[in-house]
């Protein structure tokens, strides 16, 4: 096996002697199958042995979208291999069971087991014959495996190691925050130019989790001012699940009236409305998180069907970076690397010319407005990028930008997705003056200050050599 690096713990290579090729040990081991639990039970393709194929049935076998590999640069061994070891590091899986390995070809060997190696998979070979061919035998040389003869103990292995499956999430309750309908019959919500009332859906949910997340915030860091980025979180998150314009509203109203609970005056941008039925204009209106049109949510069903109709990371990852933005193709083109966080759980987007690149460039007008809008990944939708950064990094230091490791433009996006099923938001031209950049995102133009009521609500100030106290909560982002 060529010299690699992976985890310390790596459980190996395991080889299943199965002589008398029993169905029932075939069958035992397919029903184990179990992708979400951590364990891939692969049948390689008849009558086909080489690198490439071997890849593409591990991708299969992963759950991935294999009838469109041509079209995903994924149809030659290096990049397939690549995007075997990118999903199963990212999809944390425990251990790769190979049915019919006798019939593979020695390299087929290596490459399993280094992609193993470095996603830290246990591999289990089957060979169907009395012993292991001598060419075989030859790749295992010096690699420390273990040869099984019973059945029984190669189930007891993938038992051990094995995860349980993750319950599934529910949608999370609307509860309401005590008065907070008492609160609502005396007086509605601005919100934009509309007015939200305290009693609907949402509403005590949203001023609930935020003033939670206030509350929380003053105990663990009395007298520091939040940055623009944590509410943005905050608000982004509260919303990302709304599946109507309405819902959203109450959410954010419900939020605002949190902050005010805590003496800060929360300013939302408006008109936070849709544009008119059947156009696709996008004057003077905003996007968002929360606030849908005719696309898909990044919610656990779309992030499934994503996982299901693409094989290439970065194609993934675009797709879901595309609906967790609504920004066009042409715009995220540019993203660099340095807009997600480390542990995919933050995903930020600053607007620095005036052609919507998401990087500066030796063009950028310093002293033109700088918007920023940083959103909360979904945690379903975090292995996608994870994939993505895994498969970019080919042992070298990552591109600069997110998505150059393949081809990237609106029409590979648009098919990706359909073959997912899913719905991106429109791609219009971007010399149209309606072209979506940061500055029509409401999470890049709230406003929070501070205000003189309820000043007992407020922290106490730090000591004089700390940070200055609750300044303003957030500055405006103009």
């Amino acid at each position: 096996m060529p010299e690699t690096t992976g985890p310390a713990t790596w459980p190996g290579v395991t080889v299943l002697l199965d002589p008398h090729d029993d169905v029932a040990v075939t069958v035992g081991l397919l029903e184990r199958h179990d992708p979400d639990g951590g364990l891939v039970v692969v049948h390689p393709t008849p009558a086909v042995s080489g690198l490439a194929s071997a890849a593409h049935d591990v991708l299969a076998g992963l759950g991935r979208a294999v009838n469109r590999l041509t079209a995903e640069r994924l149809s030659g061994e290096h990049r397939a291999w690549r995007a075997v070891e990118a999903w199963l590091t990212a999809d944390e899986i425990e251990h790769l069971v190979v049915l019919r390995a006798d019939r593979l070809l020695p390299a087929v060997w290596e490459r399993l087991m280094q992609a193993c190696h470095r996603s830290g998979a246990g591999l289990l070979l089957v060979v169907h014959v009395p012993v292991i061919p001598a060419a075989l035998a030859a790749v295992l040389a010096g690699t420390g495996h273990r040869t099984l003869a019973d059945p029984a103990l190669a189930h007891r292995l993938l038992t051990a190691g094995q995860r349980p499956l993750a319950p599934a999430v529910d949608a999370q309750p609307d509860g309401v925050h005590p008065r907070a309908e008492d609160r609502g019959r005396r007086a509605p919500v601005l919100i934009g130019e509309g007015l939200v009332s305290c009693v609907a859906p949402g509403f005590g949910r949203g001023r609930h989790q935020a003033g939670q997340w206030l509350a929380a915030r003053d105990q663990a860091e009395p007298g520091i001012a939040a940055g623009i980025a944590e509410v943005q979180l905050l608000l982004a998150g509260l919303v990302q699940s709304s599946v109507d314009l309405d819902g959203t509203q109450a959410v954010l109203a419900g939020a605002r009236s949190a902050f005010a609970d805590h003496g800060f005056d929360l300013r939302l941008p408006g008109p936070v409305r849709l544009p008119e039925p059947g156009t696709r204009s996008l004057r003077g209106h905003l996007y968002g998180p929360g606030l849908p049109r005719p696309y898909d949510l990044l919610d656990h069903a779309a992030v499934a069907r994503i996982r299901a109709g693409v094989a290439n990371p970065v194609l993934a990852a675009g797709i879901a970076a595309a609906l967790l933005s609504q920004l066009p193709t042409q715009t995220l083109h540019s993203l660099p690397w340095q807009a997600l966080s480390q542990d995919e759980r933050t995903l930020r987007l600053s607007h620095f010319h005036t052609a919507s690149l998401l990087q500066p460039t030796p063009w950028t007008n310093p002293d033109r407005p700088r918007y920023t809008m940083v959103l909360p990944v979904p945690a379903p939708a975090r292995a996608l990028f994870r994939a993505a950064r895994h498969f970019s990094d080919h042992g070298d230091a990552l591109p600069h930008r997110m998505f150059a490791a393949t081809r990237f433009s609106s029409l590979a996006l648009e098919a990706a997705a359909a073959n997912c099923g899913i719905r991106l938001p429109d791609q219009p031209d971007m010399h149209e003056e309606e072209f979506r950049t940061l500055h029509t995102a409401w999470p890049a133009r709230i406003t929070c200050t501070r205000t003189a009521s309820n000043p007992h609500r407020l922290a106490p100030a730090p000591p004089a050599r700390a940070r200055p106290a609750m300044r303003a909560v957030l500055r405006a982002v103009s």
